[in-house]
């Protein structure tokens, strides 16, 4: 017969519940590891949500048509860099299929440009007060908001949500735009 202590086995049950329950308390939160806490958007979040001016020119006012905007924000005469970002955000568009009619690219710059055939439906604001307008509403951080060829998200209500880098993978565009657009009835 075996005579092991109660307090011992109390010690043991206790060890056994708490123990992983400490050691997940401390992983998650103590530890500061970032990568462990969940994120679900790649795009850099404005919070709170910018509202953009509406009181713009006619015309000059991409989400005035009640569309979702991919808005690039290119140089004063666009590059093979904003071409090639462009024609991207065209297949961004296209490839949220049976929601391709919610969503509008635009181009906003400052002087009049010939897009290429495959890029007719870009709208392009060159509205010279708009550029400044909207340029200030855009300034997200230090980076100067002209020539920084970033794509802004905005929501068909004239609210300024996410921004990207020009280079950022172009699908975590999309994957950012296609749960909004399942989440959102508007537009």
């Amino acid at each position: 017969m075996s005579t092991t202590n109660p307090k011992l086995k109390l010690i043991a049950i206790a060890a056994m519940f708490f123990g992983p329950l400490l050691l997940a308390f401390y992983f998650y939160y103590g530890h500061g590891l970032d990568r462990l806490k969940p994120t679900t958007q790649k795009g850099h979040l404005v919070s709170p949500a910018r509202s953009l001016p509406q009181n713009l020119p006619a015309g000059a006012a991409p989400w005035a048509s009640r569309h979702w905007v991919l808005l690039l924000v290119n140089q004063p005469h666009i590059d093979a860099q904003g071409l090639q970002l462009l024609t991207d955000l065209q297949k961004v568009r296209l490839a949220t299929e049976k929601d391709k009619d919610r969503v509008q690219v635009a181009l906003l710059q400052d002087s009049e440009t010939t897009l290429p055939a495959e890029l007719e439906s870009v709208r392009v604001v060159l509205d010279s007060t708009a550029l400044g307008t909207l340029g200030s509403a855009l300034s997200v951080d230090q980076t100067p908001v002209w020539g920084s060829n970033r794509v802004y998200l905005i929501d068909p209500n004239g609210n300024l949500l996410m921004w990207y880098d020009g280079h950022q993978n172009l699908l975590d565009v999309l994957n950012d735009l296609l749960k909004l657009l399942r989440l959102s009835h508007i537009g």
